[in-house]
C-alpha cells in the first residue's frame, strides 16, 4: 500500500518540479529499449495509481493477466519488472541466477543493516557468500536448529497453557502465536534468559509496520529530502538506535560470559550455545576471508531474528484460518495428530515427523500464504528474459502469491486442498518454480528449517490440544480473510477463536454435523461397522453418536485396559430409554450403577442366586424341558421344522420355570412381554443418541410403547411375587415339611429373594421392586443368551459337516447304547465343550457390551472423560486375526489343549464379558447350552430342506440385546435310527 505521510504544501511545488524533470528523462530512456509491455502510465507517478485499488501483490496478479507474466511498472522514477508465472520466475532464479543475485536497496534497508551487513540484503559478492555459507553450516543447519527443540517444546507448552486458561471464552489467537515464535527465536538467539527480550521484540514489531508498503524515498530515490519530509528516516534511526543499543549490550554479555567460562568449559559441547555465541566463536577464530566485526554479528542476529520470527507466525495463523474455512481438512489434521501420539500427554518432535497430512496443510497454506508475496531482486548487469531486455540496476519484483495461484499450475488455485501434495515431489527448496514460498535461486531464504521447525511443533499442538471454533457473533462464511501488507502478508484482522481442551480421545472417522458418525453404521450391522471402521483408525477409537460420545475397543490388548486395569473406573452401565423404563429405577443387577448397592446384589447373585448349588438344583427342570424339547421334534420326522422357535421355547420354559416356579399360569403372557422388549430394546435408538431432546421418546413412540409393556410385565411379577409370599405364609407353620425357602432343592429364585427380604441380613432392605428387577434380569438374561448360542452352534455345525459328524460321534460314543442322556454325562463331552467355545468365540450373545466411564481415565494413552459410552466389541475381538488363526471359520479344534476360557481373564475371549460386570449367569447358561446341544446331536440327525444347498445356508444377523439370527433356522430333523433297532 502507499503510505503518505502529510507534508507541508509549500514543499508540493518544488517536489513536482523535480519530478517533471525525471519524468521526461525515464520516458526518453525507456523508448529505446525493448521492455516488457506495461499498463498506461500517468506523468510523474507513472503506475503508482493501479496499485492503489487492491493491496499490491493482487493488483499486479490482476495487471499480469492481461500484460501477461513479464512485464514493466513504472513506481515513481523506479522502472520494475514484475514476474508472475513460474516459467519467468525460472528466467530469474535458475537461467540469470548470478545477473539477479543482488537485492534492491531501500530507505529501511539503509538504515537497519549496517551499511548492508545482513546477510538478506548485503550485495552479492564474496562477503555474501561467506555470511550465507555461515548461515547455512553453522547458525541454521539441521543440527543446530534440532539443537533448538528444547526450546521450542517449553515454548510452545506455554501457548498451550496459556490457552488453557482461557477455555471457552474467545481468544485473540494471533497475538498468543506471534508472541511464542518471538520468544521461540529470542531464546534461540540470545539464551534462555535475555532481559531485553520484550523491549527487543517491540523494537523488531516497529521496524516491520514501518517497512510495509511502498515508501515515498524508495519510489523516488533521487529526492533525497522526501524521507526528512515524510519523517520515515528520523523515526528508523530512532528505531535503530535503540535495537543497536540492545544488541550491543547482548553482545557485550555474551563475550564476558564466553571470557568468565572459557577455561572451565573447554570440553563443553559446542550445540548449547545460542546464536550470539557461534558468530562471537567464528569472529575469534581467523580461518574466515573476512574478519566479522561486531556489527557483522548484530546484523546477522537482527536478519535470522526478523526473518523466522515474523514469517513462522504469519503461516501458523494463516493455517488455523484456512484450516476453520476448511473443517474436513480441520477434522483430519487432527484425527492424524491425535492418532499419532498414543502414550504421553504432549506430542514432540520425534512425533512430528509422523504426520503426513500435517505437512501438506503446511504446504498449502505456504502455497496460498506465502510469508513474503512479494520477493524483490536487482539485475546487476543487463540481460534478456523472454525476448525482453532487462537494463542493469533494474528492479524485479517476484510476485510469489501470484505464482502459487497460478491456474495453468494449480487446479482450483484458490482452494485449500492439502491433498494436491499428496504423493507429489514438490518442496520448499526453490527448484520447483511454481512453488517458491522461500524464494529460490542462490537468495533462497536459508532458514526454512528453523521456520518449518516452529511452525509444524506449534501447529500440530494447536491441533492435538484443542477443538476450534469461531465466536458465536461470527458465521463460517463471513470469516474474514483479508490481508494486511508489510513485510510479511499477515492477516489484517487478528484471529479471534475459542479454544475448546480436547480430551486428547482416540481417533475417529470424519463427522457430520448433528448427527456425527451415525451415517457411517448404516451399511452393516453396528458391530460389523465398528470393526471395520477399527481396521482404519486403530483398536481405540472415538464415535459421535448423535448427541452422544462413544469410545469403542476392538482388540485384547486395549480391552485388558477397560476390564481389569481400568475395571473401577469404567465399571458403569451407560443408562438407556429401555433401561430407564424397565429396570425399576435401576435396581436389576445388569445396569445397577456401580457402587454398594450392585456390589450386594452381584453377591446375592453369585452366592445364592446362580451359585453353583442353586444352578444344579434345577437340573431336574432342565431335562424335563428338554426332553419336551425332543419329543416335539420327533413329531414331525422328515418335514422342515423351525428350530430356532423350539430351541427358544425350550429355554424359555426352563429360565421361566427356574425363576417363577414349576407351573406358573403366566409363563406365556410373560415369555411374550420379555420378547417384546428385546425387539424394541435393539439397536441404537433416537431418544438414546439424543438424550438431551426428551420429545423423542414420545414422537418415536418408544417410551409408550416400553411403558405399556412394562405395566403389563409389573402386573405379572406383583401377582407372581405376591403368589409366592402367600405360598410361603400358608406352607411356614408345617414345621416338618420343607416349604419354600426352607430348602435349597425346591425353591425358585422368587423363593430365594423373598427368603433375603425376611431375613434382613443384607446392608439395605430388598424391596418388591428389588425382587422384580432381579427376576428379570436373570430371566431375560439366561434365556435369551442360551437360545441364541444352541441355534449358532446349530448352524456352524450344519455349515460344517465335518464337526457335526465329530460332535455326533462323542455323544453317541458316551451314551454307549443307553436310550437316555442326562447331564451326568456331559462333563465327558470335550468335543463338545469346544464346539460351544468356537461357537461363542464367533457369536457371542452380546457382540457390544458398553460400559460408561464414571471418572476420567487414560486407556492406550487416550484420555477418557468421565460419562462417557465405552463400547466393546465382543464379536470383533473374538475375529480379531492377530489373535485367531483363519479368525472367521469354525474350527472346535482351536481350543484342544488351550487354556483359554470363559471366566474373562483371556481378553481375546470374552463372550460373556469380564472384569467386576463379568456376566453372574454363566454356569447357568452353560448348563442350559451344553445339555440341549447334546440332546439334539445325540437324537437326531440333520440336514437343511431340499431346496436349501449347503453353502446357501443363511447365517445373517438381527442385532437386538442379543445377537441371533435374522431368519429363523428351518432343518429336517430324522431321528437316529440306532436309538431305536
Amino acid at each position: 500500500m502507499l503510505h503518505v505521510p502529510p507534508i507541508p504544501i509549500f514543499t508540493w511545488f518544488f517536489f513536482l518540479f523535480i519530478l517533471v524533470i525525471y519524468w521526461k528523462k525515464s520516458k526518453a530512456k525507456g523508448q529505446t529499449q525493448k521492455l516488457p509491455p506495461g499498463p498506461w502510465k500517468l506523468p510523474l507517478i507513472g503506475n503508482l495509481h493501479h496499485l492503489l485499488s487492491s493491496l499490491p501483490h493482487r493488483s499486479m496478479r490482476d495487471l499480469a493477466q492481461k500484460y501477461g507474466p513479464i512485464m514493466q511498472l513504472q513506481m515513481g522514477e523506479v522502472l520494475a519488472i514484475v514476474i508472475s508465472s513460474p516459467k519467468a520466475a525460472k528466467e530469474v532464479l535458475k537461467t540469470h541466477d548470478p545477473t539477479f543475485a543482488n537485492r534492491a536497496s531501500v530507505l529501511v534497508v539503509e538504515a537497519t543493516t549496517y551499511d548492508n551487513s545482513s546477510m538478506i540484503f548485503a550485495p552479492y559478492g564474496d562477503y555474501w557468500r561467506q555470511m550465507r555459507k555461515i548461515c547455512v553450516l553453522e547458525l541454521l543447519s539441521p543440527k543446530r536448529v534440532q539443537s533448538f527443540r528444547s526450546i521450542r517444546e517449553e515454548e510452545v507448552l506455554n501457548l498451550i497453557e496459556s490457552i488453557s486458561l482461557s477455555k471457552g471464552l474467545s481468544i485473540n489467537l494471533s497475538e498468543k502465536i506471534f508472541s511464542s515464535t518471538y520468544s521461540i527465536t529470542s531464546r534461540a538467539a540470545f539464551g534462555n534468559k535475555c532481559k531485553y527480550e520484550k523491549e527487543f521484540i517491540s523494537l523488531v514489531k516497529e521496524t516491520f509496520l514501518l517497512s510495509g508498503g511502498f515508501h515515498l524515498p524508495d519510489l523516488f530515490p533521487s529526492i533525497k529530502f522526501l524521507s526528512f519530509l515524510t519523517g520515515m528516516k528520523s523515526a528508523m534511526e530512532k528505531i535503530h538506535k535503540s535495537t543497536d543499543r540492545i544488541l550491543n549490550n547482548i553482545v557485550n554479555e555474551h563475550k564476558m560470559k564466553r571470557s568468565h567460562f572459557s577455561a572451565a568449559n573447554k570440553h563443553e559441547p559446542a550445540y548449547h550455545d545460542d546464536l550470539v555465541d557461534v558468530l562471537l566463536k567464528l569472529q575469534e577464530t581467523s580461518d574466515l576471508e573476512f574478519h566479522i566485526t561486531t556489527n557483522h554479528v548484530k546484523a546477522i542476529i537482527l536478519d535470522v531474528f526478523t526473518a523466522a520470527s515474523e514469517t513462522s507466525a504469519s503461516t501458523i495463523e494463516w493455517a488455523m484460518s484456512e484450516l476453520l474455512r476448511n473443517p474436513k481438512a480441520m477434522e483430519k489434521a487432527q484425527a492424524e495428530v491425535r492418532q499419532v501420539v498414543e502414550r504421553g500427554r504432549n506430542i514432540n518432535e520425534i512425533n512430528i515427523q509422523k504426520l503426513n497430512y500435517l505437512k501438506l496443510v503446511v504446504k498449502e497454506t505456504l502455497r496460498l500464504h506465502p510469508p513474503g508475496t512479494l520477493f524483490t531482486r536487482e539485475s546487476r548487469e543487463k540481460c534478456e528474459i523472454n525476448g525482453y531486455e532487462i537494463p542493469s540496476n533494474t528492479k524485479v519484483i517476484i510476485n510469489a502469491w501470484a505464482i502459487g495461484r497460478d491456474p495453468e499450475h494449480w487446479v482450483d488455485a484458490d482452494c485449500f486442498h492439502p491433498e494436491r501434495f499428496l504423493g507429489s515431489l514438490i518442496d520448499f527448496k526453490g527448484t520447483n518454480f511454481e512453488f517458491i514460498p522461500f524464494g529460490g535461486g542462490r537468495r533462497v531464504c536459508p532458514g526454512i528449517s528453523f521456520a518449518l521447525a516452529n511452525v509444524e511443533l506449534v501447529l500440530s499442538q494447536l491441533l492435538y490440544h484443542f477443538d476450534w471454533k469461531l465466536p458465536i457473533e461470527i458465521k463460517p462464511e463471513e470469516f474474514d480473510m483479508s490481508e494486511s501488507f508489510g513485510f510479511t502478508c499477515t492477516r489484517k484482522n487478528h484471529l479471534y477463536l475459542i479454544a475448546i481442551p480436547c480430551h486428547k480421545l482416540p481417533p475417529g472417522p470424519w463427522k457430520l454435523p448433528l448427527i456425527g458418525n451415525l451415517h457411517q453404521l448404516f451399511f452393516s450391522l453396528p458391530h460389523r461397522s465398528l470393526r471395520d471402521l477399527a481396521k482404519k483408525y486403530g483398536p481405540i477409537m472415538h464415535l459421535q453418536l448423535g448427541e452422544v460420545l462413544a469410545i469403542i475397543i476392538s482388540s485384547p490388548k486395549v480391552v485388558e485396559e477397560v476390564l481389569k486395569t481400568h475395571d473401577t473406573a469404567l465399571a458403569n452401565r451407560p443408562s438407556v430409554l429401555a433401561i430407564e423404563a424397565m429396570s425399576y429405577g435401576n435396581s436389576g443387577i445388569v445396569f445397577a450403577p456401580y457402587g454398594d448397592y450392585w456390589r450386594q446384589m452381584r453377591k446375592i447373585c453369585v452366592s445364592k442366586l446362580l451359585s453353583a448349588k442353586r444352578v444344579q438344583s434345577f437340573r431336574r427342570i432342565r431335562e424335563e424341558e428338554v426332553n419336551n424339547l425332543v419329543e416335539s421334534i420327533s413329531l414331525l420326522e422328515g418335514v422342515p421344522i423351525n428350530l430356532s422357535e423350539k430351541i427358544f421355547s425350550s429355554t424359555y420354559c426352563i429360565a421361566s420355570r427356574a425363576a417363577i416356579g414349576k407351573k406358573c399360569k403366566y409363563e406365556k403372557e410373560f415369555i411374550s412381554l420379555i420378547q417384546e422388549t428385546f425387539t424394541l430394546g435393539g439397536g441404537f435408538d433416537l431418544p438414546d443418541l439424543f438424550p438431551s431432546l426428551k420429545f423423542l421418546g414420545f414422537l418415536t413412540g418408544m417410551k409408550s410403547a416400553l411403558e405399556k409393556i412394562q405395566q403389563n410385565l409389573d402386573k405379572i411379577l406383583d401377582d407372581i411375587v405376591n403368589e409366592h409370599k402367600m405360598k410361603r405364609i400358608a406352607t411356614s407353620t408345617n414345621k416338618h415339611e420343607p416349604g419354600p425357602g426352607d430348602g435349597d432343592g425346591d425353591d425358585d429364585l422368587v423363593d430365594v429373594l423373598l427368603k433375603l427380604q425376611e431375613t434382613g441380613e443384607l446392608e439395605f432392605s430388598v424391596t418388591s421392586n428389588h425382587i422384580k428387577a432381579v427376576t428379570q434380569d436373570i430371566f431375560t438374561g439366561a434365556s435369551e443368551t442360551s437360545a441364541s448360542t444352541i441355534e449358532w452352534a446349530m448352524s456352524e455345525l450344519l455349515r460344517n459337516p465335518r464337526v457335526m459328524g465329530r460332535a455326533q460321534a462323542e455323544v453317541r460314543q458316551v451314551l454307549q447304547g443307553r436310550r437316555k442322556l442326562d447331564e451326568t454325562y456331559i462333563h465327558k463331552l470335550d468335543y463338545l465343550k469346544l464346539v460351544v467355545k468356537e461357537t461363542l468365540r464367533l457369536h457371542p450373545p452380546g457382540a457390544l457390551v458398553p460400559r460408561e466411564s464414571r471418572e476420567k481415565c487414560e486407556i492406550n494413552g487416550y484420555e477418557i472423560p468421565s460419562n462417557t459410552k465405552v463400547i466393546i466389541n465382543i464379536w470383533a475381538i473374538g475375529r480379531d486375526p492377530e489373535y485367531w488363526i483363519d479368525a472367521d471359520c469354525f474350527w472346535p479344534e482351536r481350543f484342544h489343549g488351550s487354556s483359554i476360557d470363559l471366566k474373562g481373564t483371556n481378553f481375546e475371549f470374552i463372550p460373556f464379558g469380564g472384569g467386576r460386570r463379568i456376566c453372574p449367569g454363566m454356569s447357568f447358561a452353560l448348563a442350559i447350552v451344553e445339555l440341549v446341544l447334546s440332546q439334539l446331536l445325540f437324537h437326531f440327525n440333520w440336514k437343511l430342506p431340499s431346496d436349501i444347498k449347503l453353502e446357501e445356508l443363511d447365517i445373517s444377523e438381527s442385532l437386538g440385546l442379543t445377537c441371533r439370527r435374522k431368519n429363523d433356522l428351518y432343518v429336517i430333523a430324522t431321528p437316529w435310527a440306532s436309538l431305536f433297532n
